[in-house]
C-alpha cells in the first residue's frame, strides 16, 4: 500500500501584493526546490491569519500543501 507525507509552506503577503494589476509570472526557486525533491503541490489555501491589524477578511497568508511518496 502507498504511503505519503506532506508538507505544508506558509508564505505571508499584504494586500497590495495580493491585488496587483499586473500580475507578473516567474519561476519560484522555492517551489522548485520542492519540485526537484519529489514534493507535489496538491492545493493552495488563502487565508487571513493576522490579528488586530486591521485587514479583516484580507488575505494574508497563502498556505501550499504538498504530498510525496513516503519510502
Amino acid at each position: 500500500m502507498q504511503k505519503w507525507e506532506y508538507l505544508i509552506l506558509k508564505r505571508n503577503t499584504t494586500p497590495e501584493g495580493v491585488f496587483k494589476n499586473n500580475v507578473e509570472w516567474e519561476p519560484d526557486p522555492d517551489l522548485n526546490a520542492l519540485g526537484e525533491d519529489s514534493w507535489e503541490l496538491i492545493n493552495l489555501v488563502p487565508s487571513s491569519d493576522v490579528h488586530g491589524e486591521g485587514w479583516s477578511g484580507m488575505t494574508t497568508q497563502i498556505k501550499y500543501y504538498f504530498k510525496r511518496p513516503k519510502e
